[in-house]
């Protein structure tokens, strides 16, 4: 019972059922019941139309305790009053668990949708709570209230105990953990002989899709999923289970993609003292539940073996496996058939792959070489544009790269579907470049002046990422590359305009996204574009997206004259060509040297970045947005102060005198105690020769990075 409308229904039943006496009677039952627990004689006698309301339904609430004399005045013993006090706490505060504590909403909604599923008894007589291990099924069901016979197959299939249950003349019956083949097929069996009983069944995977649930039950078969939970909900069970610190917290929400389970599991290995940032031995814990649970539908070890190796090669083809382990994976309700070939949901697939590389680092590294071979062989031979795009988005997901995964492959397990724009969207697109305005305090009237033309003359120029349900989670900039479009770029390209406009391809100018899943799923359809169109030109003053982009390979063609938003940032160009003649070596590029640097090493745009690096010394914060950041070599601040440092003191002791001044000016001009005073005084200092700064400049990119991570 989900309301207080359904709550007053059943009441009205056990009134038919207890005879239907009348009001009057029930209230002098009511004083009775009251008398023998001792209550004064003033209270123990309700109003007579305070009875008869609460059968009413429109009710806004109903004192429980007034409720409970009620349905023991008709009968009701004190077993089953307890089930009729769930009832309440269930239709009054959908939010309120067994605990006492707040569900989360998620959960809360999942309780409510088995109700209204359980409600529709005519249309649906089994109801099918869907969702991987450690979803959080078995929680609720427990919270369904009323009558309900239960069965709980995890640990095997009691004789007779499914047509004992359906036989039972009480409200319905709940059978959980209904996930091996034994298990699924009793079920079916018994659901041939339910009558007219409902039942709730939870399982891994929906019985309309088991291929022996018989034809003449899927019609009757109503399927709720047991949803994930929102990252604030995940975050406040981590709190609850004692981890306080709040960057330990969002490891944990990151890598448990809204599954309960998951989260208890990753906050037990904080408490261990596991660090959070070694990713495999904080999941292992995790990953060990999982599996061991997993056992119910594969008793063969060699399968759940099989699926680390299959986690860890992406989108896998029967060609990549032999036939007995393919055909094992694929019965396993983690696994799913995606385009390219068999995959393993996530956050269960990140998971897998990160404890795969801690415990065998180098079986994980033949696997994923293995795999990066064989999907660039179908790349390169293949014409079709999907399947190119879909092995290459493959071999992004086989990099390995923190910065590439948290960016295109999100542990959220989510639908998102991603389509053109129409005329029909504009309202909402203007509403979203406002909003990306002032999220990234940039000024909103130079944002419309730049991005309002893109909106009106090319209303199919975005791509709109939506939930299943239509609404629109994000958008991005996907304007074709064209002599029409060439005044609508000019202000974001400038002089690079002419040499990529009539290039073709696909412009990236603005991208904003509810949340991190529906930014991945737009990403990647960018990718896609570019992949059809053969160019991808992104323009962005976004420090985070100008390290993805220098991290995916992007030439960088360079910055702005002018602050084209007025934000305080130029904005940068940066060029990635998808022909197909260069899918396969931009793939090899990112993966030959097993951490990808792309072509951060290219010296035009190292140069720049050092310049603004040193000039930002003093000043960390604007240090930190610095795209160098994304580099092995310079990971923080901390690295990047220092390797400036030591580059210029370097120079300053060349033996070449040239070399030398121009390190000395480095020193003198950006890194001396003098030019700190300045700083913290707020008085600029004298400006460098421009021929003696790019001199010194260029000969510290030379060097600036060891050898063997430079492109």
């Amino acid at each position: 019972m989900s309301t207080l409308d359904e709550l007053c229904a059943r009441l009205r039943d056990l009134r038919v059922w207890a005879g239907s006496p009348s009001f009057t009677r029930i209230v002098q039952d009511i004083a009775a019941i009251r008398a023998a627990r001792g209550l004064p004689a003033a209270e123990r006698r309700p109003g007579r139309v305070t009875i008869y309301e609460c059968f009413r339904p429109g009710r806004r609430r109903i004192d429980v305790e007034l409720l409970i004399d009620i349905v023991a005045a008709l009968g009701v013993d004190e077993a089953d009053q307890t089930r009729w006090r769930r009832a309440h706490r269930a239709a009054s505060s959908p939010g309120w668990a067994e605990t006492g504590q707040t569900w989360p909403e998620t959960q809360a909604r999942t309780v409510a949708a088995l109700l209204a599923a359980l409600g529709d008894g005519g249309t649906h007589g089994v109801v099918n709570l869907v969702g991987p291990v450690g979803a959080g099924k078995s929680t609720a069901l427990a919270a369904l209230p009323g009558d309900a016979t239960r069965v709980d197959l995890a640990a095997g299939i009691p004789d007779g105990a499914l047509d004992a249950a359906l036989a039972d003349p009480r409200g319905y019956v709940v059978v959980d953990n209904a996930d091996s083949p034994a298990a699924l097929a009793a079920v079916c069996s018994a659901l041939g002989r339910r009558g007219r009983t409902r039942v709730v069944v939870a399982s891994r995977r929906p019985l309309s899709g088991w291929p022996h649930t018989p034809g003449t039950l899927l019609p009757h078969i109503a399927v709720v999923p047991a949803l994930p939970w929102e990252d604030r909900e995940a975050d406040e069970l981590a709190a609850r289970t004692g981890v306080t610190r709040a960057e330990h917290r969002a490891v944990v929400v990151a890598m448990a993609g809204g599954i309960p389970l998951l989260v208890d599991r990753l906050c037990r290995a904080v408490h261990l003292g596991t660090r959070t940032d070694a990713p495999g031995a904080l999941a292992d814990l995790a990953v060990t539940e999982v599996l061991d649970r997993l056992g119910r539908e594969a008793p063969a070890p060699s399968v759940l073996s099989a699926l680390a190796l299959l986690a860890s090669s992406g989108q896998t083809d029967h060609e990549l496996f032999p036939s007995a382990d393919f055909a094992a994976l694929a019965e396993l309700s983690l696994v799913y058939a995606a385009e390219e070939g068999l995959d393993v949901h996530e956050p269960y697939r990140t998971l897998l792959d990160h404890v795969h590389r801690w415990r065998r680092p180098l079986g994980h590294r033949r696997s994923v070489a293995r795999a990066l071979v064989h999907h660039r062989e179908v790349l390169a031979g293949s014409t079709d544009l999907v399947q190119r795009a879909r092995r290459t988005e493959q071999s992004l997901w086989l990099t390995g790269d923190p910065t590439i995964r948290d960016a295109l492959f999100p542990t959220r397990n989510e639908p998102i579907a991603v389509r053109a724009s129409t005329d029909a969207d504009t309202d909402e697109v203007m509403r979203l470049l406002h909003r990306w305005a002032r999220r990234g305090e940039l000024d909103v009237r130079s944002s419309e002046r730049v991005l309002s033309p893109m909106v009106a003359d090319i209303p199919d120029g975005f791509r709109i990422a939506t939930d299943p349900n239509g609404e629109i989670l994000g958008a991005i900039t996907a304007l074709p590359l064209a002599s029409r479009t060439h005044h609508l770029v000019e202000p974001l390209l400038e002089d690079h305009a002419p040499d990529v406009a009539n290039a073709g391809g696909v412009f990236v100018g603005m991208s904003i996204a509810r949340d991190n899943r529906s930014q991945a799923a737009l990403l990647r359809d960018v990718l896609l574009r570019g992949i059809s169109s053969g160019q991808v030109v992104v323009a962005t003053q976004w420090p985070a997206y100008q390290r993805l982009v220098r991290r995916l390979g992007f030439t960088y063609l360079g910055a702005t004259q002018g602050d084209v938003f007025r934000c305080g940032r130029q904005v940068q160009v940066h060029t990635l060509r998808l022909a197909p003649a260069d899918l396969a070596p931009w793939v090899d590029r990112l993966t030959d040297r097993g951490i990808p640097v792309g072509d951060l090493g290219e010296l035009a745009w190292l140069t720049d970045q050092l310049g603004r690096a040193y000039k930002h010394w003093h000043t960390p914060s604007l240090l930190a947005e610095s795209p160098l950041l994304s580099h092995p070599s310079t990971p923080t601040v901390r690295h990047l102060r220092a390797a400036l440092s030591t580059a210029a003191q370097r120079l300053a002791t060349d033996p070449d005198p040239t070399r030398a001044a121009a390190g000395q000016a480095l020193l003198d001009i950006y890194l001396s105690r003098r030019t700190a005073l300045r700083h913290y005084l707020g008085t600029q200092p004298p400006a460098p020769g421009a021929t003696l700064l790019r001199q010194a400049l260029t000969a510290v990119a030379q060097t600036f990075w060891p050898a063997e991570q430079r492109s």
